[in-house]
């Protein structure tokens, strides 16, 4: 289904990254499979069959659908939370792979114990199932595949992980992790919390390289099948091992992590060292990602992304090539890799045109034409013919990118940065002259910056290893904290937000990954951040010649570097569809706006009943449409949709808290470059139009025009000031709150007909209706 982030544990708040180590590859996927993995050669990937969820059949003693009754719920329970854990294959013997070593439905898991199946979850929730009154242990799935994502060993969790490793004169190292208790490292524990600094020095601190080295030698030894490691292994200088503190300033005492992504495995420790949890989750790690080179634009001016391998010669991927999927097999899955590909993860776009291959550090899109072929199944492989349109990457991916220059990015940063300072002053009649603000005169040293070759992506540090981001931030806010009352009240409120200075960096990373391309008169920009406001996420889209590319860039606050970067290029038969509506509304726009769907004349215009649900698919949940072509004859095509003889349909707020439920077919017009959501009702009429990352402007109020990424109250603030009361009052706005009241979810106008829905207080999906 339709892919926004990848998911890695940060406390409570998740944080992004199925990632993977790199120059160095120790994997289960060359030579012999192990073993433990119940590997079989024939097997092929899951794929769906039948309808998603399950039925508890059968009852306990008193007649409830469940499984097993309570004494054999506890029993197995009890039993599951003392059993290791194994990465890449089990915690409390629920096994992280399914049959053949492929994914694995998470409602497989659940049954009766002679069926080798668990009892019924203490816990069910969208995401996870969870066993144990304190939920000791936690199985983790996609809400829509239902694929088994990973497994976590939860605070409570009885079960040891033991390792070992050989040192060069044959003696044997040791590893024990237990929640809730310290690693103990040849029989010691590491209990003792060190900055990154300080960590080299302090033999006993779980955060000092060498004993994460260590770490790392015992997992790829005991559960990898890799051969013994030299006794001065840098698992650092390999990049195959991250240590990640939670928090910018590393000197105060704070949970931290270590992750092996090319292990799949993770743990989280207090600042007095106790490992909070232990999480595995499915390598898919192969060897063609592991090194290598990327560059956005190989001639210095086109865009034109690329990935060169450094381990597979002929692996060489190009978004503008139009590579199969059989080319891409052909090239990069070498003989002795085959099984990665039963590993691999098949994420399918909920428009079902489309599927995107999860490697561990890489994600590669393939593009089907559904008007020729048929959509995508859930977890369906791409066809030989599937053509490569999009590529995604983690910060764990050892590629060399040669627009990350560090020098280069820190100089844009800082321009960037001190423009939204001096942006941010705002404020005019004051005694204190706007050039002589703090904000105004405020500098941004960049001169520890003499490096300028190309790195992979990840934190930005200077030549004294400073993690520049981060400081400097702190740095600007701090400085607010100084200024005097009548200085503040100059500023714009975003001046006490810490992502409106992020802003300026993940504007530099578009700028620099787009080569200029965010500087182009088309180009749109969208700047957004999710409503726990740990990340700054930014998305270019221009044109490239007759190209519409896009890039986005997503940087971590928990990490405090650039953790993720996705690239796409061009359109599908979607994507063909709305193009065609966008030339029929004369509009002129180059990409189809928002206020395209308030243009009369064209079969996406509100009020339209040029498009027609002609048949369904309940199991795919797809709709197929019929829609003129502007020529004289119509044409059909199967996208993602709901029937409105489901009882599907949209809620119509007609006053304050009152709604009107309206009948109508759902229909998901998802392209790779515009997103359109309609409801086509019992009449037929195209009556109310979604559109989430909207381009251009939603007419709110008269005088009022909301664009994507606009902090909604301060714009309504600002047009109530510069309006009469009537003109407020005759928009008729209504504020829909959360249950709790603490998030503002959308403001709508019932006079217009219209709707912001925001998050994180911006506009992200713009709505209209009749």
């Amino acid at each position: 289904m339709r892919r926004l982030l990848p998911v890695l544990f940060i406390g409570s708040a998740f944080t992004f990254g199925c990632e993977d180590g790199p120059d160095q590859l120790f994997t289960p996927f060359e030579g012999d499979p192990a073993p433990q993995n119940g590997y079989e050669p024939d097997s092929g990937p899951w794929t769906q069959e039948g309808e998603k969820g399950f039925v508890s059949q059968g009852g306990d003693s008193i007649g409830r659908a469940k499984f097993c009754d309570e004494e054999l719920t506890t029993n197995l329970i009890q039993q599951m939370i003392v059993e290791p854990i194994i990465p890449d294959v089990s915690v409390g013997g629920v096994p992280l792979w399914g049959p053949g070593d492929t994914p694995l439905p998470a409602d497989d898991l659940l049954g009766h114990p002679d069926d080798g199946k668990f009892c019924d979850p203490t816990g069910v929730y969208a995401d996870a199932f969870t066993w144990g009154p304190t939920d000791e242990l936690i199985v983790w799935f996609d809400q829509e595949t239902r694929l088994v994502t990973g497994i976590m060993a939860y605070q409570q969790y009885l079960g040891t992980m033991t390792a070992s490793y050989t040192n060069e004169d044959g003696s044997t190292g040791t590893l024990e992790i237990k929640t809730r208790e310290p690693v103990k490292l040849d029989g010691v524990e590491l209990d003792r919390y060190a900055s990154r600094a300080a960590a080299p020095n302090e033999a006993t601190a779980w955060m000092n390289p060498a004993n994460a080295s260590k770490i790392y030698r015992a997992v790829r030894e005991t559960f990898f099948d890799a051969q013994p490691f030299p006794d001065d292994y840098d698992c650092f200088e390999a990049q195959t091992c991250n240590l990640i503190y939670t928090t910018s300033n590393d000197s105060t005492a704070q949970d931290t992590f270590i992750w092996f992504p090319d292990s799949g495995w993770q743990i989280r420790l207090t600042p007095e060292g106790g490992v909070t949890f232990v999480y595995i989750e499915p390598v898919r790690s192969a060897p063609f990602e592991s090194g290598g080179t990327i560059a956005f634009a190989p001639d210095g001016t086109n865009v034109a992304v690329t990935y060169d391998s450094a381990l597979r010669q002929n692996c060489s991927l190009d978004l503008t090539a139009n590579l199969t999927w059989a080319q891409f097999k052909e090239n990069c899955i070498a003989s002795g890799d085959e099984r990665v590909i039963n590993r691999v993860n098949y994420n399918v776009d909920t428009s079902r045109d489309a599927v995107s291959v999860e490697f561990n550090t890489m994600y590669l899109d393939f593009l089907r034409p559904t008007s020729q072929q048929p959509v995508f199944r859930d977890g369906e492989q791409p066809l030989d013919t599937d053509t490569l349109y999009g590529i995604s990457f983690s910060r764990s991916n050892a590629a060399v990118v040669d627009e990350f220059r560090p020098q280069t990015l820190a100089n844009g940063f800082a321009t960037r940065l001190q423009e939204r300072m001096r942006d941010a002053i705002v404020a005019t009649g004051t005694s204190t002259p706007v050039t002589s603000h703090p904000f105004w005169t405020y500098t941004v040293d960049t001169s520890n910056f003499t490096d300028d070759t190309p790195q992979r992506i990840g934190q930005l540090v200077d030549d004294d290893e400073l993690n520049f981001v981060p400081a400097i931030v702190a740095d600007v806010l701090a400085t607010y904290e100084t200024l005097s009352t009548e200085e503040r009240e100059m500023l714009d409120p975003r001046a006490r937000d810490e992502l409106y200075y992020l802003e300026a960096y993940t504007l530099a990373l578009l700028d620099a990954f787009t080569h200029g391309g965010t500087n182009n008169a088309e180009t749109f920009i969208a700047l957004y951040s999710t409503d726990d406001r740990r990340w700054s996420i930014g998305t270019a889209h221009f044109m490239n010649g007759a190209d519409p590319i896009r890039v986005q860039a997503q940087y971590s606050l928990d990490y405090g570097g650039l953790s993720f970067v996705t690239t796409s290029r061009g359109y599908s038969d979607i994507d063909t569809l709305i193009n065609g509506a966008l030339a029929a509304s004369g509009s002129g726009n180059a990409y189809f706006e928002f206020g395209d769907v308030l243009r009369e004349g064209h079969m996406l215009s509100l009020g339209a009943t040029d498009l027609s649900v002609i048949s369904y698919d309940r199991q795919l949940a797809t709709l197929r449409l019929r829609y003129a072509t502007g020529v004289g004859s119509n044409e059909t095509i199967t996208v993602s949709g709901d029937p409105i003889e489901d009882l599907n349909g949209y809620s119509k707020q007609i006053r304050g808290e009152r709604f009107e439920f309206v009948p109508a077919n759902v229909v998901r017009l998802y392209g790779k470059e515009s997103v359109v959501l309609g409801y086509i009702d019992e009449l037929g009429v195209l009556s109310r139009v979604n559109m989430g990352t909207f381009k251009g402007t939603l007419p709110l109020c008269n005088g009022l025009d909301i664009a994507y990424g606009d902090n909604v109250r301060e714009k309504l603030a600002a047009w109530e000031k510069s309006v009469p009361v009537s003109a407020y009052r005759d928009c008729e706005l209504v504020f829909n709150y959360s249950e709790n009241g603490n998030v503002l979810l959308s403001v709508t106008s019932l006079a217009n007909r219209t709707q912001a829905i925001v998050v994180n207080g911006r506009a992200v999906t713009a709505s209209a209706w009749q």
